[in-house]
């Protein structure tokens, strides 16, 4: 439904069918994927590399010519920002993917940890704004639950990193690249998971994904196969190191981060991603945060759903919208994804 097909019976006769009923469900399964596109939908969102890259407001052939420039030297705008800066802002990326983490892990779980209820907490809290990591109460008020994870990663209880598949992910991408730089293709990405992603350590689509991989999908179809969350934000929370490697020139981390997004993702889950390394590539050496943002625009494909919400954020933002009537207006024009999507995320 949420990309555009037309599946209303379908959704009527699955809740009909008792959840042991296999031959059913596996019927209906196959009739899912077979369904057409609306007639009325007003998106256009591709899948291959090239035809995203076509969609995109940068210039194509720009985009084709920058992965093969960035290998042959540094790129210009490297130069001109100082090595020693853009280190300095690497740096700062990885801390700062890591303190956020570890910020958000006592209330990662969406369903629960709505903005009113975080609001609430901390507010009870005396921490509203927040400017440290979440406290943790003792005796927890009544009707608040934190993430298991919450000794390590509480304030005056963070003493570095606690695990995290985000984290890994970071570690892994890092892993892939140091052995097989731009020449990445998604064949290796899931060989890499298989060898050293334990199963019980990711979730949704990348478990999917591991799932298939064992019952022999093809690499080619595995991020499609019985995936409902090809739009969420697994690819998106995967793609940091490619920006950090490719600082300065947005166009090659995107082109770089879709080798591993396209395994797992489709869609709008993988256009996040190249988003994501786009955005961390110009942060690099941009002169504001206003400068990367508007920079990373132009490599989301322009009909997508992705670009509209992103666009939308960032009119907000020219209009002088408040943070927090900000995440108002976000959730009510995208309450309809789930909390793990990658549209409403990168909001």
């Amino acid at each position: 439904m949420e990309s555009g097909y037309d599946v209303s019976g379908i959704e009527a006769e699955l809740a009909a069918t008792a959840a042991d009923d296999h031959g059913r469900l596996e019927a209906l399964y196959l009739e899912l994927i077979n369904t057409e596109r609306r007639s009325d939908w007003a998106y256009q969102e591709p899948n291959s590399l090239d035809d995203i890259l076509d969609a995109m407001p940068a210039n194509p052939l720009v985009l084709r010519r920058a992965q093969g420039a960035a290998v042959q030297a540094e790129g210009a705008a490297v130069q001109a920002q100082g090595a020693a800066d853009v280190a300095e802002r690497i740096l700062g990326g990885w801390l700062g993917r890591i303190a956020g983490c570890n910020l958000g892990k006592p209330i990662e779980n969406g369903d629960f940890w709505t903005p009113h209820r975080i609001r609430t907490y901390l507010e009870l809290a005396e921490a509203y704004p927040l400017r440290d990591y979440i406290p943790a109460l003792d005796p927890m008020p009544d009707g608040f639950l934190l993430n298991p994870s919450w000794p390590e990663t509480t304030r005056g209880r963070v003493h570095g990193s606690a695990r995290d598949d985000d984290i890994d992910y970071s570690i892994l991408a890092l892993w892939l690249l140091e052995r097989h730089g731009v020449e990445l293709t998604p064949s290796l990405v899931a060989n890499a998971w298989l060898a050293l992603l334990p199963y019980l350590r990711v979730f949704t689509a990348e478990r999917a994904v591991l799932v298939s991989l064992l019952h022999n999908v093809p690499v080619a179809t595995v991020g499609e196969t019985r995936n409902p969350y090809r739009e969420w934000i697994g690819a998106l929370i995967r793609a940091d190191v490619c920006g950090w490697v490719f600082p300065g020139q947005p166009g090659a981390a995107a082109q770089l981060v879709y080798a591993d997004a396209s395994l797992s993702h489709r869609c709008n889950g993988i256009y996040a991603a190249m988003w994501a390394a786009a955005l961390v590539s110009s942060a690099c050496v941009a002169a504001t945060v206003q400068e990367a943002v508007e920079q990373s625009l132009d490599y989301v494909p322009a009909g997508s759903r992705l670009a509209e919400a992103l666009n939308g954020v960032h009119d907000l933002y020219r209009k002088g919208c408040s943070w927090e009537a900000a995440v108002e207006t976000i959730r009510a024009r995208l309450g309809h994804y789930s909390w793990v999507h990658s549209i409403n995320n990168a909001c």
